[in-house]
């Protein structure tokens, strides 16, 4: 698996991501916060900058975090990002900062809470598939698994645009950050064979961007 890599584009990525969809993705990654527990042991993986981080401390108030980042760049900046935020903070956080990928995850970690925010675009349906399964091993059987990114819905009109901005916004990667994969996986699907259901979901930016937090089906 050739991953992509965000070195070069990392100053710029949260501009670029402001500039075309706004307060979108932002909304999207923070749009169920409020369902997760006070207290909680969090696995945030492709976390990039940490921008969400400010929202996250303070809607949640977790207990511990492990962040885990493919970009040195990006990683940098999500640390200062906490080591800012962290002198106003009125809770203890136990806080990991993991330069890798899935692979690098604590073997025995358990979380109540899995974070995936526009990650399972950069694979293929056979990688995403081995990723997801790979991070549902560390989720607790009654965790929440917190989703965001790109789709395809919605009317044919509105269809075509959105696969024309996704083509755009692949094709842009593909040159800046070596990205080989081309086409969104099948997330649905792939979540339904690991048996998860959608408890909620929300859509943003026209129904281009979909937040949906699952849960694992208990048998």
């Amino acid at each position: 698996m050739n991953l992509p890599s965000f070195q070069r584009i990392a100053p710029y990525y949260d501009g670029l991501a402001k500039l075309v969809f706004g307060n979108a993705i932002d909304n999207a990654q923070k749009a169920f916060f409020s369902l997760i527990p006070e207290g909680s042991s969090l696995l945030i993986i492709g976390g990039g900058s940490g921008k969400i981080l400010p929202d996250l401390m303070n809607q949640i108030k977790p207990k511990h975090i492990t962040y885990i980042e493919a970009s040195s760049n990006m990683l940098s900046k999500a640390e200062k990002q906490y080591q800012y935020i962290k002198k106003t903070l009125l809770y203890p956080v136990d806080m990991c900062f993991i330069y890798g990928t899935e692979k690098d995850i604590p073997a025995d970690a358990q979380y109540d809470v899995l974070m995936t925010f526009f990650l399972l675009d950069l694979y293929t349906n056979d990688e995403a598939r081995e990723l997801t399964s790979v991070l549902s091993a560390h989720l607790k059987a009654s965790g929440s698994w917190l989703f965001a990114d790109f789709c395809i819905r919605g009317s044919s009109s509105r269809q075509r645009w959105q696969r024309m901005l996704l083509k755009s916004m692949y094709l842009f990667f593909k040159f800046t950050s070596n990205l080989q994969n081309q086409s969104l996986p099948d997330y649905q699907r792939i979540f339904k064979e690991l048996q998860y259901f959608p408890m909620q979901q929300k859509f943003f930016y026209k129904e281009f961007i979909a937040s949906t937090i699952y849960r694992k089906l208990l048998s």
